[in-house]
């Protein structure tokens, strides 16, 4: 008898021992989830001004995640910040220096105006990310980047050609708000 209870008592304590460690888990994992720790944090930047140091840090850390040549970084970063202040002939006066596109007059004039309609649209551009790039070859590579609007994003495609004496040079420039063909179908 004194065998038997002893027995009863050696399967309490391990069922009081199950139920603690069972306990513990579920007080751990709650305390995950109520800190995000199984989920992704999203970026809120909408909340940063442009040209804020965080927001140009996050969007560096994209490009580098991404490997985009530092170059197209910095074209990328001043382009938008041009946007953003509404100073949209001037964004593309500078984006298109050395390009062949800014003697195509008319493309320009489609360029600015559709940048412009974006703008009444959707709100002033708060920021840009970026979304992708496409490496055809070491001189030939295009960038996806989403523009940051008050109320809409808009994707960007830019081509860029390494000419050998200008440098990265754009060849093309492609923007809608057709947002949903950045994920990959299934």
């Amino acid at each position: 008898m004194k065998q038997s209870s002893e027995i009863q008592s050696y399967y309490r304590y391990k069922q009081w021992r199950c139920w603690s460690v069972l306990c513990m888990l579920l007080l751990c994992a709650g305390s995950l989830l109520a800190q995000g720790g199984s989920q992704p944090t999203p970026r809120n930047t909408q909340s940063l001004p442009l040209g804020a140091q965080s927001q140009e840090q996050l969007d560096r850390a994209g490009a580098k995640r991404l490997d985009v040549p530092q170059e197209l970084v910095e074209v990328s970063t001043r382009f938008f910040k041009l946007l953003g202040a509404a100073e949209i002939t001037l964004a593309f006066d500078e984006l298109l220096k050395n390009s062949p596109i800014k003697d195509d007059r008319e493309k320009i004039l489609e360029l600015t105006t559709q940048s412009r309609r974006a703008v009444e649209l959707y709100g002033q551009v708060r920021g840009f990310e970026f979304a992708g790039i496409e490496i055809s070859t070491p001189s030939l590579v295009r960038v996806k980047q989403i523009a940051l609007h008050n109320k809409f994003p808009m994707r960007w495609y830019f081509t860029y050609y390494k000419s050998p004496l200008n440098g990265w040079v754009i060849t093309n420039i492609q923007f809608d708000d057709r947002i949903e063909l950045l994920f990959p179908e299934q």
